[in-house]
């Protein structure tokens, strides 16, 4: 006789299954962490294209532009590169309100996050000290010719102070990212 008995049967299905049990979310775990370092580089660079958009004045009229990023957490993740005139801002640059995407400034670019992928708040950071910024949207807005940072809360209007503003990413399935902002325009992922 030729075959296989079925208790040889039972232990290869075994072994399938115990494979599988450890692959597969080996390879999720992959998937979402390969899914959070994109958005937040993808984050990092707009942010950066806002910052050096503003200090080279790109478009500028005879005011000059200010540029930024308005980021979005409800009902969806999203955040977008808008263009603001120096006129609509007066001095120094308050848009009122800063992501009113009817009122201050015109949206440029808008980026979703991945499927899964969320913001899920934000953060300032002053000595040291990181408190949470309990409101959405949030903008930040960069300093024509410097690319120096303006930090702005819409419910309420508010300028925000401090030495670092952080984006929190987070998955549904776990893991998490951050992406930072300093005062002085430097971001890192």
């Amino acid at each position: 006789m030729k075959g296989f008995t079925l208790v040889e049967m039972l232990i290869i299905l075994g072994v399938i299954g115990l494979l599988t049990a450890f692959v597969v979310p080996s390879l999720l775990g992959s998937r979402i962490s390969i899914n959070l370092d994109s958005d937040a580089k993808i984050m990092a660079g707009a942010i950066r294209e806002a910052q050096s958009r503003s200090i080279t004045g790109e478009g500028q009229n005879q005011q000059g532009q200010w540029w930024g990023i308005c980021f979005y957490t409800t009902p969806q993740s999203y955040y977008e590169l808008r263009k603001y005139d120096l006129v609509s801002l007066g001095s120094p640059p308050i848009p009122n309100p800063p992501c009113d995407p009817i009122g201050q400034g015109t949206m440029v670019s808008r980026y979703n996050m991945s499927t899964g992928i969320s913001i899920n708040g934000f953060s300032n950071v002053v000595s040291g000290v990181t408190s949470a910024i309990n409101s959405s949207p949030l903008s930040i807005i960069f300093s024509r010719g410097s690319g120096v940072t303006t930090v702005m809360t819409m419910s309420p209007t508010a300028v925000i102070s401090g030495d670092a503003v952080v984006v929190n990413l987070r998955s549904s399935l776990g893991g998490s990212r951050t992406v930072t902002i300093t005062s002085n325009g430097t971001v890192q992922y």
